[in-house]
């Protein structure tokens, strides 16, 4: 398991930093909460006013009127944007970068199977975004306790598997795709991030593309939908992260047999 302990020895610092600075954000969106419930009409109206913006991210502007209303919403616009362009830098790079950067050949030239690189890093990928958010998670509840305000615990906690679950899935579709890669292509990563995401959005506005909420993830983490549920869309994500596990999948085969440029 070297492989797995040397990328997380090699990422938990950045890791770390980019989660306390979101955890950071969150934990000044709880503190400020009960100054601006004073003044909530004035958002919710704000809000209301955004027309077309507010069916595309599937805001319900009832729940703005709660703690844990207003927390879902910052976090899904903040967390959610910013943890999937992190997953997808992680998951086009872990594997590309040994090409790119010329240690392929170092790391290949042992007696390790290339099955098990793949599965190694793919295991780094998972533990270090389950790490991630696990920080967030906690900083976030800790400072709601300490602020002495309250939330549900369930529908706190399913707003963060939400998240992880976003991460998970498009840190594995671009982890599979980085298989066919020679470069790290950071920007291909972040492209389907980004585009993942305006499916969604066009999923919310257009009727004739609602079948694009089968392909992005972004789909089944919205947390006006979580918290009016308090549950997850069990088979939607079955169906999404399939798609990422497929093309991890066929990575996986791709990687095993392909020439490796060293």
């Amino acid at each position: 398991m070297f492989i797995m302990k040397h990328e997380i020895k090699r990422q938990w610092l950045p890791l770390v930093i980019f989660a306390l600075a979101l955890s950071f954000i969150l934990a000044v969106v709880v503190l400020m909460y009960p100054s601006m419930a004073e003044d909530m009409g004035g958002l919710i109206s704000l809000v209301d006013g955004l027309g077309v913006f507010t069916d595309a991210l599937n805001l319900d502007i009832s729940q703005l009127n709660s703690l844990i209303g207003f927390y879902g919403m910052e976090m899904e616009s903040m967390v959610g944007i910013a943890g999937a362009l992190y997953a997808a830098y992680l998951g086009i790079s872990l594997l590309s970068k040994e090409e790119s950067r010329h240690t392929a050949e170092f790391l290949l030239s042992h007696p390790i199977k290339r099955s098990r690189v793949y599965l190694e890093k793919a295991a780094a990928l998972i533990l270090m975004l389950t790490l991630f958010n696990l920080i967030i998670y906690v900083i976030a509840l800790v400072t709601i306790i300490v602020s002495g305000q309250s939330v549900p615990l369930l529908g706190f906690s399913l707003l963060h598997v939400a998240s992880l679950l976003v991460q998970l899935n498009i840190g594995l579709l671009c982890f599979g795709l980085s298989a066919f890669l020679k470069n790290e292509s950071i920007g291909l990563g972040m492209g389907v991030a980004l585009l993942l995401y305006f499916f969604s959005l066009f999923a919310n506005i257009w009727q004739e593309l609602a079948w694009l909420r089968f392909i992005t993830p972004f789909q089944y983490a919205f947390a006006s939908d979580i918290l009016k549920a308090e549950q997850l869309d069990l088979s939607l994500i079955a169906i999404v992260f399939g798609t990422s596990l497929l093309v991890s999948a066929v990575g996986f085969v791709h990687y095993s047999r392909r020439d490796i440029a060293s």
